[in-house]
């Protein structure tokens, strides 16, 4: 069964390739392309019989020119899908704390200021240990 059984001349079709309906003319049985569309302010020059706004198409709705199907009963609609997110690079600052107890803790910072603060006011404090601010390059969604 293909998908264009039942078709009669006066039927109503929707090119996709076209992007417009056009109106069955005629139906030859004995051809591979047995589905003659009017679409009719069309004029196409290259295969002989497609002049005039008739193209041919076989049951499965593709043309002789198509790699697939491109007659379809109803209007094609295609909804594109939602942009995707864009992600953009942007320098973080990330302040390393270093113990005494050689263990090591990290804090972010959106600006070198505030990480540079950040170290002056703990390596202040010799007795807790080191702190040092280090740029760090990530993603982050626009």
């Amino acid at each position: 069964m293909s998908y264009f059984d039942g078709i009669q001349v006066g039927d109503r079709v929707w090119s996709h390739d076209k992007q417009k309906w056009g109106t069955v003319t005629g139906i030859d049985h004995d051809s591979s392309f047995p589905i003659f569309v009017n679409f009719s302010d069309i004029i196409d020059d290259v295969i002989p019989g497609d002049k005039d706004g008739l193209f041919l198409f076989n049951p499965s709705g593709r043309g002789p020119r198509q790699a697939g199907q491109t007659l379809f009963w109803d209007e094609v609609k295609i909804d594109p899908p939602p942009r995707p997110k864009r992600k953009k690079k942007v320098t973080k600052w990330l302040n390393i704390y270093f113990r005494k107890d050689k263990t090591m803790q990290a804090f972010d910072h959106c600006s070198e200021a505030d990480a540079k603060a950040f170290c002056d006011h703990y390596n202040m404090d010799i007795v807790s240990g080191h702190v040092m601010a280090h740029p760090v390059e990530v993603e982050v969604e626009e």
